[in-house]
């Protein structure tokens, strides 16, 4: 009779996993900030990362395939070694998330109680299910690294979730943010933003794999604690200052006023909306129009991502075009690595791409036979 491998692996999991996060400096962090009274969801976020981090460097280093049976991790031993660790992180960090949000009414003058969210088995049972599929634990054992972290990051966002829902019902104005962390792909940067509940887009709660972007949580008064001073600061104000500073920059003869309203009403944070206004000033300036679409794709493809400067992007767009788009006529000004696409009619730049290789439908430009002489004739500012 083969041995039940899994009562004393559980032990060792739930021994090894108490032992570090009572050494763990950040937890203890976290912990003295929540007694003091100083703790935001900022905090919670860091603390459900750590959480996670442990309960996967736990599992790598006790479920390894030797001890397996066949190599592989069946529905059995899944379902008894991960579902009961996942279900203690979301205790553990459901319980830190709730004491935060208590914290934050009371210095709102909030009198609600801080709520929790409920478990999301669905999220445990795929990872339980999907792990089981693999033939070759070494091939599926990535589901109890990442997946673990950001299920464990999702808590917090739910019990903001839940909490914003709560106060909304009870007649307050809760606002949600979202901030970018790092250096974001593009689906991150376009849920950026500040959110007046209920009207908070279902995709600010929802994070991909390595994402590290942080939801935040407005009290009723719109108004947000600075994570620095503690002090509480007007976020729709600050916004409109930073975005008025960049307009009075930009020359009124250069203006384009439907990209700068476009620019000025999207959802993104006062820090990137400055840079996208700062961006659209210099190109402008130097006879480079952009679309609010290509400003958003310059400064994350080429900017952020490529670490290339406005002088190099402009340097670009001043170039001869090199490819035509068959689709639609649009014309692509490439320095090999970042591709600037034109449109032919207003002269406008209306997106960025980084791709490595020409798109199939990208044609290239026949000087010699002049063969596309015609669909090649750009509006150069």
């Amino acid at each position: 009779m083969t041995k039940d491998i899994v009562p004393e692996l559980l032990e060792k999991i739930q021994n090894e996993f108490k032992n570090k996060t009572e050494k763990s400096k950040v937890l203890k962090q976290k912990i003295l900030a929540l007694k003091a009274g100083k703790a935001t969801h900022l905090d919670s976020n860091e603390f459900a990362v750590e959480v996670g981090n442990i309960l996967a460097e736990v599992f790598k280093n006790e479920i390894t395939e030797d001890i397996l049976p066949d190599g592989k991790i069946y529905y059995n031993i899944a379902k008894r070694l991960i579902e009961p660790n996942m279900k203690n992180n979301f205790d553990i960090v459901s319980d830190y998330s709730r004491d935060v949000q208590e914290v934050l009414n009371k210095e709102s003058s909030i009198s609600l109680k801080a709520i929790k969210p409920e478990i999301n088995q669905d999220r445990i049972n795929g990872i339980v299910n999907k792990i089981c599929e693999y033939d070759d634990f070494n091939q599926g054992k990535w589901l109890l690294d990442e997946p673990i972290i950001n299920f464990s990051q999702s808590i917090v966002d739910d019990t903001i979730k839940r909490n914003v829902d709560f106060q909304h019902k009870a007649g307050l104005k809760p606002k949600i943010i979202r901030k970018e962390v790092g250096n974001c792909c593009s689906w991150c940067k376009e849920v950026v933003g500040v959110y007046e509940y209920p009207d908070v887009p279902e995709d600010v709660y929802k994070r991909h794999r390595f994402c590290r972007c942080t939801v935040d949580y407005l009290p009723g008064n719109g108004k947000k604690q600075d994570v620095w001073s503690k002090k509480w600061i007007d976020v729709d104000k600050d916004d409109k200052i930073i975005v008025r500073k960049e307009l009075n920059k930009i020359p009124n003869s250069t203006l384009n006023r439907h990209t700068l309203k476009k620019l000025a009403d999207k959802n993104w944070t006062p820090g990137f909306k400055a840079k996208a206004f700062k961006f659209y000033r210099e190109t402008s300036k130097d006879g480079v129009e952009f679309t609010d679409h290509g400003v958003s794709r310059a400064l994350d493809r080429a900017i952020n991502k490529k670490g290339y400067t406005t002088q190099d992007i402009i340097k670009i767009a001043k170039s001869k075009p090199i490819f035509i788009q068959t689709e639609d006529g649009r014309v692509v000004h490439s320095d090999g690595i970042i591709h600037l696409l034109r449109n032919p009619n207003t002269g406008d730049i209306v997106s960025v791409s980084d791709r490595k290789k020409p798109r199939k439908d990208w044609v290239k430009i026949d000087e010699e036979n002049g063969s596309n002489n015609k669909n090649a004739k750009v509006k150069h500012k």
